[in-house]
């Protein structure tokens, strides 16, 4: 089994392969449509898991320089756009076909693609003379492709996904087709290899950030409190806090957590009631599917023809 440790190499190299768009050769194009329902089917859940990895993962260094230099994240309003623009982003990948020149999702993948190769140029020449490392390289965007699948994938009962192990590897699978089509080489790409493998990075990973949220990064909290508040329902009221988002994934992780306030503490047991019901009712897990995709304005197209 390869660890983590073993990608090191690719802190150096620059994190766009220039790999075509297209898929990768034997590409299982059937494997990779069952991925895509499986988001559809636990979309909620998805967006949660997605959300915590992200608010989680700010304490790691690389990432968060990212977001800090492109000051696109740093007060609740923009915070709220720029995730707002990510996940419809990330959610047109799975409901359309990033395969399919010209379509709505192409056209999607492609400008992120664009983007971090640009956010990247800029910040290796502002900061070669600091570090020995490259910003978003191939090593980082594997990192980072852990946080849209890693908590699903390995903790998808949590927050409330009812599957088989099936279903999830067809998850990881088209993690696999995106990476490529984000240009990620093969090798750093935590998906490409099945699900033990990439269960292994993200338990890496995990590690790693375990021991970096005992000492966060001087800008952590700053940026946390962005992104969280950027998400409350009023200013009155929100079930998301630092602390509930800390222990719902620590308890996922099986590690032990700080006690939390009354307050928090309600918001806890709300969220495991939710995960519950999306868990076990499917029209509650419906009624949630309904007004997500309703509001980014989803419909799911089948893949094209010329690609199964």
């Amino acid at each position: 089994m390869i660890r983590l440790t073993d990608l090191e190499d690719g802190r150096h190299l620059e994190g766009d392969s220039e790999n075509l768009p297209v898929p990768p050769e034997n590409f299982d194009m059937a494997k990779f449509y069952r991925g895509r329902l499986f988001f559809r089917e636990h979309i909620f859940s998805c967006s949660i898991g997605m959300f915590f990895s992200l608010v989680i993962g700010l304490c790691f260094p690389n990432l968060l320089k990212t977001l800090v230099f492109t000051e696109n994240s740093s007060t609740p309003k923009k915070a709220f756009k720029r995730y707002i623009h990510t996940f419809r982003h990330v959610a047109l990948w799975h409901y359309g076909d990033v395969w399919q020149k010209g379509s709505e999702a192409n056209k999607s993948i492609l400008v992120v693609r664009n983007m971090h190769r640009q956010v990247s140029q800029k910040m290796n020449q502002c900061e070669m003379d600091q570090y020995s490392h490259l910003f978003l390289s191939q090593y980082d965007m594997g990192v980072v492709q852990s946080g849209f699948m890693g908590f699903i994938v390995m903790y998808s009962y949590q927050i409330g996904i009812k599957c088989s192990v099936l279903d999830v590897d067809d998850y990881v699978y088209f993690w696999y087709g995106i990476g490529h089509i984000l240009g990620i080489e093969k090798k750093y790409n935590i998906c490409a290899n099945g699900t033990p493998q990439a269960y292994s990075f993200c338990k890496d990973i995990e590690d790693i950030l375990f021991e970096n949220l005992k000492k966060p990064p001087p800008e952590f909290e700053t940026m946390t409190m962005a992104v969280i508040n950027a998400f409350r329902a009023s200013p009155s009221f929100t079930l998301l806090t630092l602390p509930v988002i800390k222990s719902l994934s620590f308890e996922a992780m099986s590690r032990t957590h700080a006690s939390l306030t009354f307050a928090d503490n309600v918001r806890f047991y709300i969220w495991k009631v939710i995960f519950y019901f999306n868990r076990h009712l499917n029209f509650f897990r419906n009624i949630l599917r309904w007004g997500i995709e309703k509001a980014f304005n989803l419909a799911f197209t089948p893949i094209d023809e010329n690609h199964r």
